[in-house]
């Protein structure tokens, strides 16, 4: 989301942009899936090799790099760009590879020169990358507020206290990495609390994740919309009070769903995983890994029904920081990619 969302600023600012998708359908671990993905890598090679010949001039290459042996595939497409004459510019998007130095993207950074570049989601991401794998490296931050648009102002959350139950969300792709789990628990926790509803939106990501789901709606514990996107999408954070998201995910690091969050004014109680922490800052609370998720989430919603000010003050917040984020996000972007200045796209709650 995060490469094609870069991809789309350039053309809209007039560049023309050469999209090559390695993703592959099917299970990661079925050998069609590695021999779908060997296919695109070798196709992307070419493609890569007759766009250089084709323009003539330098082209750079941004390449999404993978948190597992995904990497493999960067390392082919490196080489090759390097053999092109293309300049390189690596994103990072997995806190995996930053958690603990990991040899595969060691050797990609070896790979790909002095003179390629980094680019990391946020600051402290940069300085685990220098840490990790070597101080001179050439870093620049980029974050994905830059593609998350600001929904229409008329519809995101005004910071009025709500007046309806109070309603705690989850959205993600449901696992227990993601803290489906965790978030069920805190709803069976709750299912005594009249002035608490819990609503769930994703795809489950196995048949016993849609099964725990199903048990939980049944119980009367959750409301569950399933998988959603655009308008539906920006209609379920309008109605969310406080986003609730306790992540386990090794390769958790910037979420797309925490930035949506803000940016329709509503808090995020979340695991401090990645860069949650730096990106939320007072907008919400980031847990610290170690704590027992729901006897705290449990704490803050006794406060916010408590405390008829916590929840206008944090939607403020949020909506303000994810602004400000956006802003900064589209400056580094022009500056990446080399272009004039970027001009936000039209707000449109459809596409949040």
């Amino acid at each position: 989301m995060a490469m094609q969302g870069l991809a789309n600023l350039a053309e809209q600012a007039g560049a023309r942009p050469v999209v090559i998708n390695l993703a592959a359908p099917g299970a990661r671990t079925t050998p069609g899936y590695h021999w779908r993905r060997a296919r695109r890598a070798a196709a992307a090679t070419i493609a890569l090799i007759q766009e250089r010949r084709l323009r003539g001039d330098p082209v750079r290459v941004h390449l999404g790099c993978d948190g597992g042996a995904g990497m493999l595939y960067a390392m082919a497409l490196t080489v090759a760009a390097r053999l092109a004459g293309c300049s390189l510019a690596f994103h990072h998007h997995s806190h995996a590879n930053l958690d603990r130095k990991r040899l595969l993207l060691a050797m990609l950074v070896w790979l790909g020169g002095r003179r390629a570049l980094h680019v990391a989601l946020r600051p402290p991401m940069a300085d685990a990358l220098r840490r990790r794998y070597g101080g001179a490296l050439q870093i620049a931050t980029l974050s994905n507020a830059a593609f998350v648009p600001l929904p229409d102002p008329m519809r995101a959350t005004d910071g009025a206290a709500p007046t309806r139950p109070l309603t705690i969300g989850m959205i993600s792709n449901l696992s227990p990495a993601k803290g489906l789990d965790q978030f069920l628990a805190l709803a069976r926790a709750l299912r005594a609390s009249p002035g608490v509803t819990c609503a769930l939106a994703g795809p489950a990501a196995s048949a016993r994740d849609r099964m725990a789901i199903q048990n939980s709606v049944a119980a009367g514990e959750v409301t569950w919309t399933g998988p959603i996107d655009g308008a539906d999408k920006s209609a379920f954070y309008q109605q969310v009070d406080l986003l609730v998201f306790p992540s386990r995910h090794v390769h958790e690091a910037e979420p797309m769903v925490v930035l949506e969050a803000m940016a329709h004014g509503v808090p995020v109680l979340a695991t401090d995983r990645g860069c949650i922490r730096d990106l939320l800052g007072d907008a919400g609370v980031a847990l610290p890994q170690e704590s027992d998720f729901v006897p705290a989430a449990l704490a803050l919603i006794r406060t916010i029904l408590n405390d008829a000010g916590w929840l206008p003050a944090h939607g403020r917040k949020a909506r303000q920081r994810f602004e400000h984020e956006r802003a900064t996000a589209l400056g580094q972007a022009a500056r990446l990619l080399g272009l004039p200045a970027l001009a936000p796209a039209a707000t449109d709650g459809r596409h949040a």
